[in-house]
């Protein structure tokens, strides 16, 4: 089951961002930094998760090339949709759920 791309993880870039998560109902996305360790551990487990989890959406966005959704607080609104955002180029790992229904 690959429906709009669910079962895959798959680097997008920030100007499809909104777009790709207005399409699905459960996203996960996980805003990463080349090089950091926190970021490589948490790519491999999304991988994984990916294929095991086909009702969501995994994605992945280069903080480097994405200055508008990671230099602001950007507020996201999706109705009906449940947003998993994880940050692992912070000094901690943050997982911010967004919950909207």
């Amino acid at each position: 089951m690959h429906i709009q791309g669910h079962g895959e993880y798959t680097e997008i870039d920030e100007k499809e961002f909104f777009e790709v998560v207005k399409k699905s109902k459960d996203v996960v996305c996980l805003f990463y930094k080349d090089g950091s360790p926190r970021c490589n551990i948490a790519d491999h487990h999304l991988k994984i998760l990916a294929k095991k989890h086909v009702e969501a959406k995994f994605i992945r966005l280069n903080v480097e090339r994405a200055p508008f959704l990671t230099g602001m607080n950007v507020y996201l609104r999706f109705p009906h949709a449940l947003l998993v955002l994880l940050y692992c180029c912070l000094p901690a790992t943050a997982i911010i759920l967004v919950a909207l229904a």
